[in-house]
């Protein structure tokens, strides 16, 4: 019969499917699951069709859609477990499989078609089991189209799956990324802390060095000063008791030579008195005056004025008295000249 023919060709059409998916590298379970789903469908294309009223045959073909579509679940569970890694398949799978329904569909009707013609020739009756025949056919067909929108949406779900975890491993990239980042810029922040420490530190440090350095050069100013005020007053006091000597000696020089002349004007007037008592009677003469002051008077001399010490008169006094000290032999020469050095610093 035409209808046997047309279940037929949808075994083979539904074979051809699962050869095809078969040879899509199947592993050996879904291999097995798709030859016993093959086999069913072959086993219930086999059956006689029965003139049983069209409402009937419509259930028992919906229960056998319903039974196929159970056994597609039950393929599609066994599918699960490796979908992950075989999204593209799926995905290819799936249009093999619609385009297997577009041609399965176009034999269909074009054998529908061709029935149809022939029963409109014949009798009603035919073209009532062409219709029942197309109406058949377009469960199957609603059917294929619910698996094939499974499939799909079964796609879907893994796509959307993989972008979830796509999105995921970017986030915790992202994540993992900044952290690091962030460790790395804290990182650097602690180091330039510790650079700008170390910098203040040796800046600190020479300015305390430079402070020192200024310190002890101002000390050894002071000290180079004091030495040169020590030395100049060591030689204003040298210079003063050589001057003085020098006026001592010059005094005295001075003083022997007034004697010396007035003892020549002596000697001579002696003479001349003399001489002048061997034609006259003696006439005694009148002491000549020898003080200090006539004789001083006579050279016309100046008594020198020691020079004057560029320090205040309290300091010549402390000197003087510890030069005092010194020609008594109270102090030794190192504190002497360590005193006097003091004296000399001070303001």
């Amino acid at each position: 019969m035409k209808l046997s023919k047309l279940s037929s060709i949808f075994c083979a059409l539904a074979l051809g499917t699962i050869g095809f998916t078969v040879r899509a590298q199947d592993n050996p379970e879904q291999a097995a699951a798709r030859l016993a789903l093959a086999k069913q469908l072959f086993e219930v294309s086999a059956q006689p069709v029965t003139n049983a009223p069209p409402t009937n045959a419509v259930s028992s073909k919906e229960a056998r859609a319903k039974a196929k579509a159970d056994k597609a679940a039950a393929q599609a569970k066994a599918k699960q477990a490796d979908a992950d890694a075989k999204a593209k398949q799926d995905a290819e799978r799936a249009a093999a499989i619609k385009a297997n329904q577009d041609a399965a569909q176009s034999a269909a009707q074009a054998e529908a078609k061709q029935a149809a013609d022939k029963k409109l020739a014949k009798q009603q009756a035919d073209k009532a089991k062409a219709d029942k025949a197309a109406a058949e056919a377009q469960a199957k067909q609603a059917a294929a189209d619910a698996r094939a929108k499974q499939d799909a949406e079964k796609a879907a779900a893994i796509k959307a799956k993989q972008d979830a975890a796509q999105a995921a491993a970017q986030a915790a990239a992202q994540a993992e990324a900044k952290q690091a980042a962030d460790k790395k810029l804290a990182k650097q922040q602690a180091a330039q802390a510790k650079a700008d420490k170390a910098a203040a530190e040796a800046q600190a440090k020479q300015a305390a060095a430079d402070a020192r350095a200024k310190q002890d050069a101002e000390k050894a100013v002071a000290i180079k000063a004091n030495q040169e005020a020590a030395q100049a007053a060591m030689q204003a006091e040298a210079k003063q008791a050589a001057d003085k000597k020098l006026a001592k000696q010059q005094a005295a020089q001075a003083k022997a030579a007034a004697q010396a002349t007035a003892k020549d004007k002596q000697e001579k007037k002696a003479k001349k008195n003399q001489a002048a008592q061997a034609d006259q009677a003696p006439v005694a003469p009148k002491p000549a005056a020898t003080t200090g002051n006539s004789i001083s008077s006579d050279l016309n001399l100046k008594p020198i004025a020691p020079p004057a010490l560029p320090i205040s008169a309290s300091k010549a006094d402390r000197l003087a008295a510890l030069l005092t000290k010194y020609k008594a032999d109270q102090i030794t020469p190192e504190e002497y000249h360590q005193q006097r050095a003091a004296i000399l610093a001070e303001p």
